[in-house]
């Protein structure tokens, strides 16, 4: 499906309000995700995150506004000039540049390191939250040196605020070869990450039966 257009600031700031009035109250934390690539959309996202954020506004709280991103680096770089305090999720999904651009064609303009930086420096300016999201792909992305590399890279991140890795069990797309990691696999990577002081969860796949869960591994742009 081709790009029609980015959502307008408004059309963003009416699907909480909208929710919030289905909920009958505020909700507890946003998330900028499942609505292509929130970053590529940067100054209505931005107008959006400041009158969400602002106490004049709808008053959300820092911890409580997360942008997922595929790991647009000049964003990143502005965002925690240009927006208050928000935490982000990063789809990372390898730890070679070759085989993220495999993945992740649309996102790979820059190198893994450049997109670590970014992070880096925009959870210095701001001491905010940085989740890495990672699907476990088999025989793709799941060995043990894959998960030694991921400890690696991570483990000289050097933010300010916390950090922690997604694990996310992949969802088949029709049309792609990839599959399931088995659930050892999956536990021998959290193991290394674990023992290596990487805080690491895994998630749980939810909203599959619409075409909307997590790891399905589509850029949507």
């Amino acid at each position: 499906v081709k790009l029609a257009r980015n959502l307008k600031t408004s059309e963003i700031l009416d699907q909480v309000f909208l929710i919030e009035e289905a909920l009958g109250q505020k909700m507890e934390s946003l998330l900028f995700m499942g609505m292509g690539e929130p970053l590529s959309n940067y100054e209505n996202l931005k107008a959006a995150l400041n009158l969400i954020r602002s106490p004049l506004g709808l008053g959300y709280g820092a911890r409580h506004v997360t942008v997922s991103t595929c790991g647009l680096v000049p964003q990143i770089e502005k965002l925690s000039k240009e927006v208050p305090k928000v935490n982000l999720a990063v789809s990372l999904h390898a730890t070679r540049d070759d085989l993220r651009k495999k993945l992740l064609p649309k996102s790979s303009k820059w190198s893994i390191k450049e997109l670590i930086k970014a992070v880096r420096e925009h959870s210095k300016a701001t001491n905010g939250q940085v989740t890495f999201e990672y699907i476990l792909l088999e025989g793709v992305n799941d060995s043990e040196q894959d998960a030694k590399r991921l400890a690696n890279l991570l483990r000289g991140f050097s933010g300010r605020g916390d950090y922690s890795v997604n694990l996310i069990s992949y969802n088949p797309v029709p049309g792609l070869p990839y599959k399931k990691s088995p659930e050892t696999v999956v536990e021998k990577f959290k193991e290394i990450l674990k023992k290596r002081h990487i805080s690491v969860w895994l998630r749980k796949p939810q909203g599959t039966d619409i075409g909307a869960g997590c790891g399905q591994l589509g850029e949507g742009r």
